[in-house]
């Protein structure tokens, strides 16, 4: 399954997060766990970092669609283990919990935070910082951080 992580490709974000989600999707974006990419390698730090969100049940995939619905976050590994099965973590909106903590990617086009989503703050949860900087990451970041209770329709 190809991946747009390109701005302005929310509409397909949404799209493909519909697929694993029971309600209408209001928001979707991709995001990377909060550690150094492949790319970003410098020894053993990000594998390192890597396998520490691992130990603490935070690591879903390289790759990750979060979406949000009027009743559930909802976060799809997109990854190359998702042509194998899927991953997936669901939190109701109740239940979520969402805190920014500090970014340890070397490049996030949000700042120096990254997220960090748990139910009532145990395991599985999720740390990831935003793939690109764009109004659907935007639009979901805030439904994230402030509940979502003013949103009650969906984006044109």
């Amino acid at each position: 399954m190809a991946v747009d992580t390109q701005p302005g490709s929310a509409d397909s974000g949404r799209q493909i997060a519909q697929h694993f989600c029971d309600d209408v999707v209001l928001f979707a974006s991709y995001f990377k766990p909060n550690a150094s990419g492949r790319w970003e390698l410098s020894g053993f730090r990000a594998l390192a970092e890597r396998q520490l969100l691992k130990g603490q049940g935070l690591y879903l995939a390289s790759r990750v669609l979060v979406a949000a619905t009027p009743i559930e976050v909802v976060a799809v590994a997109m990854d190359a283990t998702a042509l194998l099965r899927t991953q997936r973590i669901s939190w109701t909106r109740d239940e979520l919990r969402v805190e920014l903590v500090p970014s340890r990617a070397h490049r996030s086009p949000w700042g120096g935070s990254a997220l960090r989503l748990t139910s009532a703050g145990y395991s599985p949860g999720l740390e990831v910082v935003p793939l690109v900087d764009d109004d659907a990451t935007a639009s979901l970041i805030d439904v994230l951080l402030t509940g979502g209770r003013a949103i009650a329709t969906t984006p044109e």
